[in-house]
C-alpha cells in the first residue's frame, strides 16, 4: 500500500506518482494517443513518436488542445479500485504559428484563421473533421489498463459520480442521463433529459431519502467546439436552457423538451453581391475575434447562434451589434475597442457569402455565392 496521487490530464497518460516523494510510480495511455508511445519512468518525460513536431508540415495528433480528458471530474471508487474518467477521443490539427501581434482584450491564445484554413483545405479535400467521441472508461490504476468501457453519444460529456452502493452516474451530450455498474459497466438505469449535460452528478440525502442531482446544459470549449457533431441534444432538440434534475427511487416525472431556440427553417440572405476580397478579409477577421465562439467556419454547435442563419434584420444591424454592445445583455459584448467599421463590414461580407451558400446547399433552386479565395 502507498500514499499516491492520481491524474488523467489532457495528454493522454494516466499518472500514478508517490504523493509523499513525488515518485513517478506509472504511466499509461488511458485515451487514444498518437504524439507519443509512452512515458520515461526515470526522467518522467514523454517518448515521442517520429514526425510529430509541427515546424515544418501540419500534424494531425491526438488528443487535441480539448484533451482526453478535461474539467469534468473523475471519481475513484475504493470498493472496486477503479478510477472512472470522462474520456475524449479526438483529433486536431496542430500547426506553427504564423507571426502574431498581440492585441489587448483580444484571443491571443492561437491563430484561428490558420486553423480555419487548414480546415477548409481539408474539407476541399474531402477531409471532413470527424467528431470527437467520448467514453466512460473504468481505469485501474494498478494494472493500469481498462477494466471496462461505455461509449457516449457524443465527445463531450458530464463528470462522473460513483457511490458505495456500486454505481456510476454520468449525463451525456446527447442528453441521456444513467446509472452503471461500478464493477462491469452495465447500464441499469437511463433517462433522456432532452439536455446535454457537462457539469458532474451529485448526491446528498435528506432525512433517510437519498437524492443524485445534476446541471444540466451543454457548455464550455468542448461545447463551443462541437460543430459536426449532429447527436447532440443541443442539435436535436435546438434549446440549451440550463436545468437542474433531482432523483430519487420511486420518481416519476416525464421529462418534457424545451422549446427550440435554433430557426426550423433558415432564413434567406440578402441577395447583395459579395466582394470577393473583402470577404476574404473577413475570413481573417472573423476567425481572429469570432470563431472561438461561433465556430470555425462558421459551423457552430448551437451553444451561441449560428451566423449563417440569423434573422434578416440582423444583417443591417452589424455596427450596433459588434461596434456598439446592442446585444451585450445576451453575451454579445462590444468588439469596438478591437474592430474598426472597416472590419465589420468584412466580417458582414464573409457571414452573409457562408449565409448565401449553405441557403443554396438547402434550396438548390438558388444560385450559390461564388466562394472568396484564401
Amino acid at each position: 500500500m502507498r500514499k499516491v496521487l492520481l491524474q488523467a490530464p489532457k495528454n493522454g497518460f494516466f499518472y500514478v506518482i508517490d504523493r509523499v516523494t513525488g515518485k513517478l510510480i506509472s504511466a499509461a495511455p488511458y485515451a487514444t494517443v498518437t504524439w507519443a508511445k509512452g512515458i520515461d519512468l526515470k526522467t518522467g518525460r514523454p517518448i515521442e513518436n517520429p514526425g510529430v513536431r509541427y515546424s515544418r508540415n501540419p500534424s494531425v495528433q491526438m488528443p487535441g488542445p480539448v484533451g482526453a480528458h478535461n474539467w469534468q471530474p473523475m471519481a475513484f471508487n475504493p470498493d472496486t479500485g477503479l478510477v472512472y474518467i470522462p474520456v475524449i477521443d479526438g483529433n486536431f490539427i496542430y500547426a506553427q504559428q504564423r507571426q502574431l501581434a498581440y492585441k489587448p482584450g483580444a484571443w491571443n491564445a492561437s491563430d484561428f484563421a490558420q486553423l480555419g484554413q487548414l480546415v477548409l483545405d481539408g474539407i476541399r479535400k474531402g477531409q471532413v473533421p470527424a467528431p470527437a467521441r467520448g467514453y466512460i472508461r473504468a481505469w485501474d490504476p494498478v494494472a493500469q489498463k481498462m477494466a471496462w468501457q461505455v461509449e457516449m453519444g457524443g465527445g463531450w460529456n458530464s463528470g462522473l459520480l460513483t457511490t458505495a452502493g456500486g454505481l456510476v452516474f454520468g449525463g451525456g451530450s446527447d442528453g441521456i442521463f444513467a446509472a452503471y455498474d461500478a464493477k462491469t459497466g452495465a447500464k441499469l438505469w437511463s433517462i433522456d433529459l432532452k439536455t446535454g449535460m457537462s457539469a458532474p452528478p451529485v448526491t446528498y440525502t435528506v432525512g433517510d431519502e437519498q437524492y443524485v442531482a445534476i446541471a444540466a446544459a451543454f457548455g464550455g470549449s468542448g461545447g463551443l467546439g462541437a460543430t459536426s457533431d449532429p447527436n447532440t441534444a443541443l442539435q436535436k432538440y435546438g434549446n440549451n436552457q440550463g436545468r437542474i434534475f433531482a432523483f430519487k427511487l420511486g420518481g416519476n416525472k416525464i421529462v418534457q423538451p424545451l422549446p427550440t431556440e435554433i430557426p426550423a427553417n433558415l432564413p434567406a440572405p440578402p441577395p447583395d453581391v459579395i466582394d470577393p476580397k473583402l470577404a476574404a478579409k473577413g475570413f481573417v477577421v472573423f476567425h481572429q475575434n469570432c470563431a472561438v465562439c461561433h465556430g470555425v467556419l462558421m459551423m457552430s454547435s448551437g451553444e451561441v447562434p449560428d451566423l449563417r442563419m440569423v434573422s434578416p434584420e440582423i444583417w443591417n444591424q452589424y455596427d450596433r451589434i459588434v461596434l456598439d454592445g446592442a446585444l451585450a445583455d445576451a453575451g454579445m459584448a462590444s468588439f469596438k475597442d478591437i474592430l474598426g467599421e472597416d472590419d465589420v463590414k468584412a466580417l458582414r461580407a464573409y457571414a452573409l457569402q457562408q449565409a448565401q451558400a449553405l441557403y443554396a446547399q438547402k434550396h438548390p433552386s438558388t444560385p450559390a455565392a461564388t466562394p472568396a479565395p484564401h
